[in-house]
C-alpha cells in the first residue's frame, strides 16, 4: 500500500475528484491496510479481499458501506495494474454486495411550505432563509451552494453557474422568491462584513462550510418537525420530484441536477409516481369512500 499517495494524486489530478471523495478512498484503503497488517497478510489475493469482506459483515456495516470499500480496493489495484503492469486480475473475482434499493426521502407539500415560510432569528436570518430557498428552488448540492461566488450568480435573469462533480459546469435557474431573499441578504448582512467573493459567508466574513449549512437545516428540523430530520439533499430530491410531477422530461431534470448518467435521475420517476399515487388516494372521490 506504499503506492497509496500516487493513487490519491491520480484521483485528484486526472480524475478530478473532490477532496471529500478522495478522503473516502483514503479511509477505505487505510482500513484495508490495517486488516492486512493485523492478519499478517504479506501478499494480497482474492482470498485476502474476501476475508476482509467477511470481517466487514461481522461488524455489521451496511451493504452500501461495504460496497464502497470494495470498490475503493478494486480501483486502487486497477490503478497499480495500469501504472506498473502488475497483474491484479484477482480483484475481478470479488463481488460487492448488492445495495438495497432505497428511494430518497422527500419534503412534502405541506412541510415545504412550513420550511420556506420559517422566519429565522439572529444575526444571519436573511442568509439562512436565502440558503433554504435556494436549495429548494435550484436543486444544487450543498457543496455547490457553498462554492457559489458572486460572479457565478445572475440575479437579474435568475440563474446560477454551478461547478459540479468532475468540475462540470451547468446552468441552474432559481425562483423570483429566492432572488428577492438573496438581494435582502446581500444588502442587510453579507456586504457589510464580507472578506471573500463567496455568496454565503460566516460571521467572520469568510466562506460558509457545508457543515454550517447542515447545522442550519438541522436547527430548522428540530424547530418544525418532531420525527423528521431534514438534511440538504432532501431539498434536491424534492426539487427533482416536483419537476417531474409538473411535466418536466427526464433529460431536462438530468441536466438541471448535473447527473452524468440518466440512471441516476430515473430514481426520481419512482418518487414522482409514488407522489402521484398518494395524491390520487387523497383526492379521488372513489378512493375516499373505500
Amino acid at each position: 500500500m506504499n503506492k497509496l499517495n500516487e493513487f490519491l494524486t491520480y484521483l485528484e489530478v486526472e480524475k478530478r475528484y473532490s477532496i471529500n471523495t478522495i478522503n473516502a478512498y483514503k479511509r477505505d484503503l487505510t482500513d484495508f491496510n490495517k486488516f492486512l497488517i493485523k492478519e499478517e497478510i504479506k501478499e494480497v489475493d482474492d482470498i485476502a479481499i474476501k476475508n476482509y469482506l467477511a470481517s466487514l459483515y461481522l461488524i455489521n456495516l451496511t451493504k452500501k458501506t461495504i460496497a464502497r470499500r470494495i470498490a475503493s480496493i478494486k480501483s486502487y489495484y486497477k490503478f497499480i495494474n495500469k501504472k506498473y503492469g502488475i497483474n491484479n486480475e484477482f480483484v475481478n473475482s470479488v463481488s460487492s454486495p448488492k445495495k438495497d434499493k432505497l428511494l430518497p426521502e422527500l419534503i412534502y407539500k405541506e412541510e415545504i411550505q412550513k420550511v420556506l415560510n420559517y422566519n429565522f432569528n439572529g444575526k444571519f436570518c436573511y442568509r439562512n432563509k436565502a440558503i433554504i430557498n435556494l436549495l429548494y428552488s435550484s436543486g444544487v448540492r450543498v457543496s455547490e451552494l457553498c462554492n457559489i461566488t458572486l460572479p457565478l450568480i445572475n440575479l437579474e435573469d435568475r440563474y446560477l453557474i454551478v461547478v459540479g462533480k468532475g468540475k462540470k459546469t451547468r446552468i441552474c435557474p432559481f425562483s423570483s422568491d429566492s432572488k428577492r431573499i438573496i438581494e435582502n441578504y446581500l444588502v442587510m448582512e453579507r456586504n457589510k462584513i464580507a472578506k471573500c467573493n463567496y455568496l454565503f459567508i460566516n460571521k467572520y466574513g469568510n466562506k460558509l462550510t457545508t457543515r454550517a449549512v447542515e447545522n442550519i437545516i438541522n436547527e430548522l428540523s428540530v424547530r418544525l418537525f418532531n420525527n423528521k430530520k431534514l438534511h440538504p439533499h432532501l431539498f434536491r430530491h424534492t426539487y427533482a420530484t416536483n419537476l417531474l410531477n409538473n411535466g418536466a422530461d427526464l433529460r431536462t431534470v438530468q441536466e438541471l441536477l448535473g447527473h452524468s448518467s440518466l440512471n441516476a435521475t430515473q430514481v426520481y420517476t419512482h418518487l414522482a409516481n409514488k407522489d402521484i399515487e398518494n395524491i390520487y388516494k387523497i383526492s379521488h372521490p372513489r378512493e375516499q369512500t373505500n
